[in-house]
C-alpha cells in the first residue's frame, strides 16, 4: 500500500507515518512551500518511514494552488490512499473531492459534511436537535447589544470564533468590560482567511462557560455507526483550565460515550473524526466540538491499540473495517517542548516534573520514541532555536530602549 500524507510538522502526521510504516506501508509526506517557493521543514520528515518527501503551496494561502498542486502529484505519484491531517487539508481535500477522489480515496466525508463539522455554530444546532447536551449559546453579530446578549449568563463566560482549530480561537472572560474588549478585538482583526473555509473570526459565539472534565472521543464511522473509538480526558492542560492536554489518559466514560455516538449518528459521518465534550456540574456532557480531522492525540489511541489511520486506509479502499478495542487507562505525554512548558508553568514544580519525565510511572508512554529518535531531535532543535530568537529579540529590544 502506497499512502500521501499532509502537514509534517504536526505530531500527529509523525504519529501517523509511524503507524503505517511499522505495518509495512510506503508511506510519503506533503509539506508546504512559503511565499519565495522555499520548501519548508517538518518534523515528520525526520522519521525512518517517511519514504518520500513532496511539496504543494500551502492552502492556508492559496487553497486553489494547494489542490492543483496535489491533483499533479496524486496523478504522477499514483498512491492508494491519501490521508489530510488537519483542518486547512480536510476542508479542501473535500471541498474539492469531485477531483480528488477519481486520483485517490481519503476517508472523510463530503464537504457539506465537513464544513458543518468545522462551523462550530451549525453543529450545536445539529447536537440539541440529536438531544446531545451543549452549553448555552449565541451568535454575537457586528454591532450586537451585548447587554442584551448576556441576559441568563453569568460570568466567566466563554467567546468562540466560529471556525479554528484549538484554543487559538477560544477567549474567557471574567466580566463584561473584558468580553467587550475581546468582541472589539475580533472586529479590528484582520480576516486571516478571507474566504473563511478554515477560519472565521465574524459572529463569535458566546457560551456558558463549562467548569469540568474534558473527555475526548476520536472514532471512525460509516454512515453515522462507529465503528472503532477510543475514549479519553484530558488529565493535565495548558493553560490548566481548559487548553490543549498535555498529558491525557484513556479511560471508559459511558455519558460521554453515548453522546458521541448519537452526534455522529446525527450527522451520518463516514470517516475519521473526533467528539469533545465537557463534563457541567450535574455530570452532563456539554459538546465542544465535532473536529472534522485527525486529532492532536492520535499517539495515544495508536498505541492504545487503535491504528486509525489503517483503519481510514481499509474503509478509504473499500476494504472490511476492523473493530479493535482498547486499552484503559493508558497515559501520554507530550514531553518536547510541552512537558518542559508545563513544568515551567506549574506552581508545583516537582510534581509536575514527576508527571512528565519520570520513567518510573506506569502505563504511561509519551512522542519519544528512541527506535525512530528522527522527530524527537527535530522537536528539540526546533525547540532551541526558538529560545535562542527570543534571546536576540530580547537583546535588540533593551538596545533600542536604551538608545532611547
Amino acid at each position: 500500500m502506497k499512502v500521501l500524507t499532509t502537514n509534517p510538522p504536526y505530531r500527529n502526521t509523525t504519529a501517523l507515518v509511524r503507524a503505517l510504516g511499522r505495518e509495512g506501508v510506503e508511506v510519503h509526506v506533503l509539506g508546504f512551500t512559503n511565499p519565495k517557493g522555499v520548501e519548508l521543514d517538518g518534523q515528520a520528515f525526520h522519521s525512518k518511514y517517511c519514504v518520500g518527501k513532496h511539496f504543494s503551496r500551502d492552502p492556508r494561502r492559496d487553497m486553489d494552488g494547494f489542490v492543483d498542486d496535489l491533483c499533479e502529484i496524486l496523478d504522477r505519484e499514483r498512491f492508494d490512499v491519501l490521508l489530510p491531517v488537519s483542518t486547512n487539508t480536510v476542508i479542501p481535500v473535500s471541498k474539492h473531492a469531485d477531483r480528488i477522489r477519481p486520483l485517490c480515496p481519503f476517508p472523510f466525508p463530503d464537504y457539506d459534511k465537513v464544513e458543518a463539522a468545522h462551523n462550530k455554530a451549525t453543529m450545536i444546532r445539529i447536537a440539541e436537535q440529536a438531544g446531545v447536551g451543549v452549553p448555552r449559546t449565541r451568535l454575537i453579530e457586528p454591532g450586537a447589544d451585548l447587554d442584551a446578549l448576556l441576559e441568563g449568563y453569568v460570568f466567566p463566560v466563554i467567546l468562540k470564533t466560529r471556525k479554528g482549530g484549538g484554543s487559538n480561537g477560544v477567549f474567557p472572560a471574567a466580566t463584561k468590560d473584558e468580553l467587550k474588549a475581546i468582541v472589539e478585538k475580533l472586529e479590528r482583526k484582520p480576516q486571516s482567511d478571507p474566504t473563511g473555509e478554515c477560519t472565521d473570526s465574524s459572529s463569535p459565539m458566546l457560551q456558558e462557560y463549562i467548569p469540568g472534565r474534558i473527555y475526548d472521543i476520536p472514532f471512525i464511522a460509516q454512515d453515522g455507526e462507529v465503528l472503532a473509538h477510543v475514549v479519553q480526558y484530558r488529565e493535565r492542560m495548558l493553560p490548566v483550565d481548559g487548553g490543549s492536554g498535555m498529558i491525557n489518559k484513556t479511560c471508559d466514560f459511558e455519558p460521554a460515550r453515548k453522546a458521541a455516538f448519537d452526534l455522529v449518528k446525527a450527522t451520518g459521518w463516514t470517516g475519521i473524526g473526533l467528539v469533545e465534550f465537557k463534563m457541567d456540574t450535574n455530570g452532563v456532557p456539554r459538546l465542544m466540538e465535532l473536529n472534522p480531522k485527525f486529532w492532536g492525540t492520535l499517539d495515544l489511541s495508536i498505541q492504545a491499540g487503535v491504528n486509525f489511520p489503517l483503519l481510514g486506509c481499509q474503509q478509504a479502499m473499500g476494504q472490511p473495517v476492523s473493530r479493535p478495542d482498547y486499552t484503559r487507562g493508558l497515559r501520554y505525554r507530550w514531553m518536547i517542548p510541552d512537558g518542559i512548558r508545563t513544568v515551567q508553568a506549574s506552581e508545583d514544580r516537582a510534581r509536575a516534573a514527576w508527571e512528565f519525565f519520570s520513567p518510573l510511572r506506569p502505563k504511561t508512554t509519551s512522542e519519544v520514541w528512541v527506535r525512530d529518535f528522527g522527530p524527537t531531535k527535530f522537536a528539540v532543535d526546533q525547540m532551541l532555536a526558538g529560545r535562542r530568537q527570543k534571546k536576540r529579540s530580547q537583546k535588540a529590544a533593551a538596545a533600542r530602549a536604551a538608545a532611547t
